[in-house]
C-alpha cells in the first residue's frame, strides 16, 4: 500500500516538471510566429494618378491601371469618371501596365520609396482608332488629270485579322450618277493580310492611255468599299499631235523641207505619209496643185513620241512665188497646220 502511494507521488511530480519544462516552449513558440507574421506586413504607399487620351487630353474612365511587382504581384485599380485611380501598394519596383481595347497598351516602371508621401503617376494612352471598320483612301485627295497612277491606304480598324485583294474598278461622276470607266487590265489574284490597326498602302494605275480623263470626281472601287478623289487641272485634247518645222523660212527655189510631228495626247495615235499645201494669196489660202503618189501606210506614234517626216514641194510641178505657205495632213477627222514663208 506503500508502495502504490510512491508510484502516484511520483507519477504527479513527473507531470508537474513535464508542464514546467515543455509547456513555457509552447507559449515562447507561438508568440514568436505570431511576431514574425506581423513584422511581415509591409506598410502600404498610397499611389494616384490620371489617365487620359493622348491626343485629346480627355480623361479615361473605366480604365483598369495594374502594378505589378518583380514576383509577379499584380495590384488593381480603376479609373473614376475623372479618369482618376487611386492605390495601394508595398514599397518596391513595378510595372505598370494599361490594356484597353480602343488604345494601344501601355507599360512603363515605376519604384515605389519606403515613405508616407503620396506617389502620383499619370498616364496617357495612345488611340488605336479602333472603329470596327476596314477602310480605304486616296492618299491625297486631289491630283492632276494628267496622273498615271494614284496611291490606295488599307487600313483595318477592326479588332480581327482582315484582308483585300487587288482588282479594283474606276468610277466618274457625271453629275447625277457614278458610271464606271471602261478599262480592261488584268490583276494578281493575290489577297493581302492585314492585322488589327495595321495599314499598308498599294498603286493603282488609271490605266491614261486606255480613257480620255476630264477634270471631275472619281472614285477607286476595291471590294466593296470606295475611296474618293478629283482630277483637276487643263486637259490635252486627244487631237493634240502637233506638227512643227526646225525653221519657218526657207529660199524659194528649196527643193525639200523637214516637219516634226509629236504625240502630246496619252494615248496611242498616228498618221500616213500623205499631205498637202496651200498658198496664202492675200485674202485666202488655196490649194497648191501637185499630183505625187506616197506609200499607203499608217506610222504610229505613241504618248510623247516624235517623229521628222520629209516633204516635198515638188518644184517641177509647180512655179513657187515668196510669199506664205502651209503644209497640212490630216489625222481623222483632225488637220495638223505647219506654216513657213519661200523668200
Amino acid at each position: 500500500m506503500k508502495t502504490k502511494k510512491m508510484i502516484a507521488l511520483t507519477v504527479t511530480i513527473l507531470s508537474l516538471v513535464t508542464f514546467s519544462i515543455f509547456e513555457p516552449t509552447k507559449v515562447y513558440a507561438n508568440s514568436a510566429a505570431k511576431s514574425l507574421v506581423t513584422s511581415s506586413r509591409a506598410p502600404l504607399q498610397s499611389v494616384s494618378g490620371k489617365v487620359t487620351n493622348q491626343d485629346t487630353k480627355s480623361p479615361i474612365s473605366g480604365v483598369n491601371v495594374m502594378y505589378v511587382n518583380n514576383k509577379g504581384t499584380t495590384y488593381t485599380a480603376k479609373t473614376n469618371a475623372s479618369g482618376i485611380y487611386t492605390i495601394n501598394v508595398p514599397a518596391s519596383k513595378y510595372t505598370v501596365k494599361v490594356n484597353h481595347p480602343s488604345y494601344k497598351e501601355y507599360s512603363t516602371n515605376a519604384n515605389i520609396g519606403n515613405n508616407k508621401m503620396l506617389k502620383r503617376i499619370d498616364i496617357q494612352l495612345k488611340s488605336t482608332n479602333i472603329t470596327n471598320t476596314f477602310s480605304i483612301a486616296t492618299e491625297k485627295p486631289s491630283y492632276p488629270v494628267t496622273t498615271n497612277s494614284i496611291n490606295i491606304i488599307f487600313k483595318n480598324n477592326t479588332r480581327k485579322e482582315s484582308g483585300y485583294g487587288l482588282y479594283y474598278t474606276i468610277e466618274y461622276f457625271n453629275g447625277s450618277s457614278w458610271v464606271k470607266v471602261p478599262l480592261n487590265f488584268s490583276v494578281v489574284a493575290i489577297y493581302k493580310i492585314l492585322q488589327p490597326g495595321e495599314s499598308r498602302t498599294e498603286t493603282f494605275s488609271l490605266f491614261q492611255e486606255q480613257y480620255d480623263y476630264k477634270p471631275g470626281k472619281y472614285r477607286i472601287i476595291n471590294g466593296g468599299k470606295s475611296a474618293e478623289f478629283t482630277l483637276t487641272g487643263e486637259v490635252k485634247p486627244m487631237s493634240a499631235i502637233t506638227m512643227t518645222m526646225p525653221q519657218n523660212s526657207y529660199p524659194v527655189k528649196t527643193e525639200s523641207m523637214k516637219v516634226n510631228i509629236t504625240n502630246n495626247t496619252t494615248k496611242e495615235s498616228g498618221f500616213g505619209y500623205g499631205y498637202e499645201i496651200e498658198y496664202f494669196n492675200g485674202r485666202a489660202w488655196q490649194k497648191v496643185p501637185l499630183e505625187f503618189a506616197v506609200i499607203d501606210i499608217y506610222l504610229i506614234l505613241q504618248p510623247g513620241e516624235t517623229r521628222t517626216e520629209t516633204i516635198n514641194l515638188y518644184q517641177d510641178q509647180y512655179r513657187y512665188v515668196a510669199g506664205k505657205y502651209r503644209v497640212i495632213k490630216t489625222i481623222g477627222n483632225e488637220k495638223l497646220i505647219a506654216e513657213f514663208t519661200l523668200r
